[in-house]
């Protein structure tokens, strides 16, 4: 099983690179 420490960073990477992702577009669509 993965630690519930670990998988809680791993979620929060993802959700941060999707926010930044969508940040960039954002900007460019502005």
């Amino acid at each position: 099983m993965v630690p519930l420490g670990l998988n809680s960073i791993r979620i929060r990477a993802h959700c941060s690179f999707i926010d930044r992702k969508v940040f960039v577009v954002l900007v460019f669509h502005v």
